[in-house]
């Protein structure tokens, strides 16, 4: 796999904004190669504030959150006075990808756009235009992992690509996200469930959405592609108001994504002891 990553910038300061811990975990990772400051929040209005009180050098704001979303946060930090918000580069984080999708965003107010799942390849292009040219290092060579084999060739879990995951994030950085997706995706399973007790409302589908949105993107984020293209069919459904394909699909999403997080806190239980205690 190419090394995207042709420079290192320690003193930039990068802000991520998603309501997913593990999609804030997985954009972290990736961006520790550059060695730019890290912060993360996880609201619109918590951006908003940090943006007020740190000069930041690149945003990544996810586009669909709950309560006030990317776009109309992106929104109130333009309106606020001052050239810093005006031209504070803002890249919105996305798991659509639909035709007229970069068109839609720069129109709303962001600078540029990533997908979800994040590939390195585009996030360099991103970090390289928006990086500014002085906070640049140049990288001699690229870093080499660790040393650790965390996640042998022997071990292997139903529906996760752990060869891809250890390309993207090395051992101890896919360690730390295959971790965070266990603690954090339970709580938004259990939301699909309570909303989908009784047939799907109006009001309720709209919650649907959101979550299963946050459950598609980290899932994708994970190399879990196959329950996150799940994911993906339910969520589209869920937008074009087709819950028969809801009722029929639900169930069996449910049943596959708790077999896959046991399934990851199994393997995890197997090499925490290649990895130490701190992790």
């Amino acid at each position: 796999m190419k090394d995207w990553v042709s420079f290192t910038a320690p003193d930039a300061r990068v802000l991520l904004v998603d309501d997913i811990p593990t999609n804030l975990a997985i954009s972290a990772g990736m961006l520790g190669d550059y060695h730019v400051q890290v912060d993360t929040c996880s609201s619109g209005e918590e951006a908003i504030a940090r943006v007020r009180d740190m000069q930041y050098d690149i945003v990544f704001m996810d586009h669909m959150m709950p309560g006030m979303d990317g776009m109309e946060s992106t929104r109130h930090i333009r309106e606020i006075e001052g050239d810093y918000y005006r031209n504070l580069p803002i890249i919105a984080l996305t798991a659509n990808s639909i035709p007229g999708m970069r068109e839609l965003f720069l129109g709303e107010g962001f600078n540029d756009f990533l997908t979800k799942p994040i590939e390195p390849e585009k996030l360099a292009g991103v970090m390289n235009v928006w990086i500014p040219e002085g906070k640049k290092q140049k990288r001699s060579a690229p870093e080499k992992d660790d040393g650790l084999e965390i996640f042998t060739d022997d071990l292997q879990v139903e529906g996760l690509d752990i060869a891809k995951g250890k390309a993207q994030f090395r051992e101890k950085g896919y360690f730390r996200v295959l971790k965070s997706y266990c603690t954090h995706t339970p709580a938004l399973l259990e939301k699909i469930k309570d909303l989908t007790k009784n047939p799907l409302s109006e009001e309720t589908i709209g919650e649907y959405i959101i979550d299963m949105h946050g459950i598609k993107g980290s899932t994708f984020g994970i190399c879990a592609d196959d329950i996150a293209k799940q994911a993906e069919d339910l969520e589209a459904a869920a937008r074009n108001g087709d819950r028969q394909f809801i009722e029929l699909g639900n169930t069996l999403f449910i049943w596959a994504l708790e077999n896959l997080i046991q399934s990851i806190e199994e393997l995890l239980e197997k090499v925490k002891d290649r990895i130490g205690p701190d992790q």
